[in-house]
C-alpha cells in the first residue's frame, strides 16, 4: 500500500511542484518531464478537481465466509472526490481549501477543509462543529505526550518555506534525472478521461514498474544524501545529534542504505509485492499540466497462520487543474460553531469507550 500511495504522490508532486525558450517539437520526453516540473514549480496558484476509485480484491479468501465476503465488498468500487484551490506559495501567505466526498459500500460521506499556515479547520458535519486545529497547540500537545521540545512551530515554517525553494525542486530533478529512458514516451494523442468527458489532447506517458520503481527511489535517497545543499539547509534547523559535517551525514546515509540487514528488509518488502503505474500527463503551450490520468495496480502477499494470502489493489485517478485566480476564504471560527483538538479527541476516546 505504501509503495503505490507514494507513486502516486511523485506524481502529483510533479504537478504542485514542477519558461522555457526551446519549442515543445525539439524536447525529448524526458526534458518535457522536467519543463513541466520547472512551470509547476513555478507556480503559485492553481485550481484542481480529481476523481478516483479504488478496489481491493482477495481471491485466496474464503469467499463463503460471511465476515471475510462482507470486507471484500466493502473494498470494491469505493470512490472518492476533491475539488479545490491553493494559493501562496512564492509569498509566504498560503491558503488550500478543498471540497472532497468518499463512497464506500453505497454509503457517501462528504466534507471539506482548509489549510493555511497556523490552522486546519476541517468541516464534517456529521460532528455537529468544525474542528479548528491550531499548529502551534497541536505541537504543543504533541511535545507535552513525547517529553520532548525538538518540534516548534518556527521550525515548521523554516521547513515548509525550504520545501518550495529547496526540497521540491532537488526531490523532483533527481526524480526526473533518474528516470529510465524507456519509461516515458511522447504520445501525439491521447484521449484523456475526466468524470464523463473526453478530451483529445498531446500526452506525456510514464510508465513503471516494480523494478523500475525500487531503482529509481535507491537512486534518488542516494543522490539527495550526497546533495550538499540538502545537508546545509537541514543542518541549520539545529536537531539534536545531526551530523557536524556533510562527509560525516554523506558516511551515515549511505553506510544505512548498505547496511545488509537493512537492504534485505527492502528486498523482502519488495520481493512481496508487485506494481505498476501509468500515468499521462496532458500540458500546455507553457509546459502547465492541464490534465492528469493514472492507473496503478499492486499485488501484495501477506503471510497468515493459515496461508499465504494474496490482495490485488487497483486505482484510477483523473484530474483537471487550471491556473485562473483562485478564490479562498478562510471560514469564520467562533466559539460555539467550533472545538480543538482536544475537544476531538475527548470526543473520539468517549465513542471508542461507549459499550457495545
Amino acid at each position: 500500500m505504501f509503495k503505490k500511495l507514494s507513486a502516486v504522490i511523485l506524481a502529483f508532486s510533479i504537478i504542485f511542484t514542477g519558461c522555457t525558450g526551446a519549442t515543445q517539437t525539439q524536447l525529448s520526453a524526458k526534458e518535457v518531464m522536467l519543463e513541466i516540473q520547472k512551470q509547476s514549480l513555478a507556480q503559485d496558484k492553481a485550481n484542481f478537481d480529481m476523481v478516483g476509485t479504488f478496489n481491493m480484491e482477495a481471491p485466496d479468501a474464503d469467499q463463503n465466509d460471511p465476515n471475510t465476503a462482507a470486507v471484500l465488498n466493502m473494498m470494491k468500487d469505493m470512490k472518492y472526490s476533491l475539488t479545490g484551490a491553493y494559493k501562496g506559495l512564492e509569498a509566504g501567505d498560503f491558503a488550500f481549501s478543498g471540497e472532497g466526498s468518499f463512497e464506500m459500500n453505497g454509503i457517501t460521506v462528504k466534507g471539506s477543509l482548509y489549510l493555511d499556515q497556523e490552522d486546519l479547520i476541517i468541516d464534517y458535519p456529521a460532528l455537529g462543529k468544525l474542528v479548528d486545529i491550531k499548529f502551534e497547540e497541536l505541537i504543543n500537545l504533541i511535545n507535552t505526550q513525547t517529553g520532548s521540545d525538538v518540534v516548534s512551530m518556527d521550525l515548521v515554517k523554516k521547513i515548509a518555506g525550504d520545501y518550495k525553494t529547496v526540497f521540491a525542486p532537488k526531490i523532483s530533478d533527481k526524480f526526473v534525472e533518474n528516470l529510465p529512458e524507456e519509461a516515458l514516451e511522447l504520445i501525439p494523442e491521447y484521449s484523456f478521461k475526466f468524470k464523463d468527458e473526453e478530451v483529445k489532447d498531446k500526452a506525456l506517458k510514464l510508465v513503471l514498474n516494480e523494478t523500475q520503481y525500487q531503482d529509481l527511489m535507491m537512486a534518488v535517497i542516494k543522490d539527495l544524501a550526497n546533495d550538499e545543499e540538502i545537508y546545509n539547509t537541514i543542518a541549520k534547523y539545529e536537531i539534536p545529534d545531526f551530523p557536524a559535517t556533510f562527509d560525516e551525514f554523506k558516511t551515515k546515509v549511505n553506510d544505512a542504505l548498505e547496511d545488509p540487514k537493512a537492504k534485505e528488509q527492502m528486498e523482502k518488502a519488495f520481493s512481496a509485492s508487485s506494481m505498476n503505474m501509468e500515468t499521462y500527463y496532458s500540458y500546455d503551450d507553457k509546459y502547465l499540466p492541464t490534465m492528469l490520468n493514472i492507473t496503478t495496480t499492486q499485488t501484495t502477499k501477506v503471510p497468515t497462520q493459515e496461508k499465504e494470502m494474496t490482495f490485488t489493489m487497483s486505482q484510477d485517478i483523473q484530474a483537471k487543474m487550471n491556473y485562473d485566480e483562485v478564490e479562498i476564504t478562510k471560514p469564520e471560527i467562533t466559539a460555539d460553531n467550533s472545538m480543538g483538538i482536544q475537544e476531538l479527541m475527548m470526543m473520539i476516546m468517549g465513542g471508542m469507550a461507549q459499550p457495545q
